[in-house]
């Protein structure tokens, strides 16, 4: 009905509704973030903010990149998940919060660099980014073993 075509065809299956308090130690903590988006918010901020560190990468010269407008992380549902993670009151959380703020930090450094118009200093936050993207990866596979 899609559009999509497979090799393959699942016939009677069926599914049932996840119940959250069935699911093992921690999962709890994926679920509530993939249900509400949260986890696709952060993916899509990291992104946006990659964009801008890594310009070249993504086939910007400097010139370019210095013409893009500033950074708004409230474009990406920032403060609305960050809000939203940090009212579960919950440590276990604290890692995803720490990321969010993480991007929020760099927002501001990018958007510094783009007034100065100081590609430079872009390129020597590609570790920060870096880290980032290895943070995220530890917390979404911390509960898969």
């Amino acid at each position: 009905e899609y559009g999509y075509e497979y090799m393959y065809r699942i016939e009677n299956a069926t599914y049932e509704v996840l119940n959250e308090t069935s699911l093992p130690e921690g999962y709890d903590v994926y679920y509530t973030l993939s249900s509400n988006d949260d986890i696709y918010n952060l993916y899509f901020i990291m992104s946006y903010v990659d964009y801008y560190i890594y310009y070249d990468y993504y086939g910007m010269t400097s010139a370019q990149i210095m013409e893009e407008p500033k950074v708004d992380l409230s474009t990406a549902n920032y403060d609305e998940s960050l809000n939203r993670v940090k009212s579960y009151n919950d440590d276990r959380y604290q890692d995803f919060i720490d990321m969010l703020e993480t991007c929020k930090t760099l927002e501001t450094k990018i958007n510094e660099c783009l007034e100065k118009k100081d590609a430079t200093a872009l390129k020597k936050m590609q570790s920060d980014v870096d880290k980032l993207y290895e943070n995220f990866n530890k917390f979404i596979t911390k509960y898969s073993t």
